[in-house]
């Protein structure tokens, strides 16, 4: 699932009575020692801040969602979510990997690719038909103002110094803008396919240097017990080395007013009687330096065509590390108004 940039309305599950059964089950098993794994609630009690969702609200379609705590990344927040889907288990597992929030206006998605292997810069080739408005317009105008020596947007010196210096053409992302994007998303996308996230460019922001694998070492290392559940997908995703069978994909999506241009995987490991996939955006052009999303999903018990997904969103910015106190709890509430939001838009789009 591709995500909100900082980066599902709820469907009422129908028929109480035929979900009765699994309901009960999922509250007797929230009382089960942490040490079995042998069903869903016990599993996520094990690792999880959400050791004891309310399953009630689950059941009826809905989401619950915590700020995940002990994030002691400076510049890091997460925010863990457990919901369900009304679609089998092997279903909710392939929409993870293809959904993307496009179709939805209020999600700010303007436009969505994948990413061919190996990546060439035909794949941006959306970039040609960006939406004319403000946030896009806003991108070009910085893209044309690039100083290598000290660039506006996320990018090392070495690719800002091939920025256009003016517009070509009237559209809202000019042919010279668009193809500076093409082949700097080109060059990464192919990068980090080879060598993962610690092949991607550093670049420098407010005198410090980012470098994206440092960023999402440092948001797992916060929360140790989410980094132990998934290390293996989290190794395969390309978090620190060349990913293993990865999908790739592109996004423009809406920045606070300005367009942003990011990178991500996806990859996904399905074993006995669960899936865990892993998506990392490991680029942005602005707003945010890395963004890593963890998943785990399990088909509900009692054989019922509905599937039980925990969530977990990691995000990395310059602007968390400048909030405390009572303002960095109110941004962690509009965080997980934000990821409850694109849940919602998930579960009514896969729901069958």
């Amino acid at each position: 699932m591709k995500k909100l940039c900082f980066p599902l309305k709820s469907r009422v599950l129908t028929k109480a009575r035929t979900h009765l059964n699994w309901l009960m089950t999922l509250g007797l098993l929230a009382f089960a020692p942490a040490a079995s794994h042998a069903d869903p609630a016990s599993e996520i009690a094990s690792f999880s801040s959400l050791s004891k969702p309310d399953y009630a609200k689950i059941e009826k379609g809905g989401i619950v969602s915590a700020r995940s705590p002990g994030m002691t990344y400076a510049r890091g927040l997460g925010i863990e979510s457990v919901f369900a889907v009304e679609a089998p288990f092997e279903k909710t597992v392939e929409s993870l990997k293809e959904w993307n929030g496009a179709g939805h206006p209020d999600l700010k998605v303007y436009l969505h690719g994948d990413i061919a292997s190996p990546s060439n810069p035909a794949s941006f080739s959306k970039l040609a038909a960006a939406p004319g408005n403000g946030a896009v317009r806003s991108l070009a105008a910085a893209t044309f103002k690039l100083n290598p020596e000290t660039p506006d947007l996320q990018m090392s010196s070495s690719e800002a110094a091939l920025a256009p210096k003016s517009a070509d053409g009237p559209s809202p992302l000019p042919p010279a803008a668009a193809g500076f994007w093409s082949a700097l998303l080109d060059k990464r996308a192919r990068a980090f396919a080879s060598g993962g996230a610690p092949a991607q460019p550093a670049y420098v922001v407010g005198g410090q240097k980012i470098a994206p694998a440092e960023e999402l070492a440092a948001l797992l290392r916060a929360q140790p017990r989410l980094h132990n559940q998934f290390k293996a997908a989290i190794a395969a995703a390309g978090a620190g080395g060349r990913p293993s069978r990865p999908s790739l994909y592109w996004e423009m999506v809406d920045g606070d007013g300005e367009a942003i241009l990011n990178l991500g995987s996806t990859t996904e490991t399905i074993s006995a009687g669960s899936a865990q996939c892993v998506d990392i955006q490991y680029y942005a052009s602005g707003n945010y330096y890395a963004y890593i999303t963890l998943y785990q999903l399990w088909p509900m018990p009692g054989g019922k065509a509905s599937t039980l997904v925990w969530r977990a969103d990691l995000v990395s910015s310059a602007s968390l590390g400048a909030l405390h106190g009572i303002e960095r709890n109110a941004a962690g509430s509009a965080f997980a108004k934000e990821v409850e939001r694109l849940i919602a838009h998930f579960q009514k789009d896969t729901a069958h």
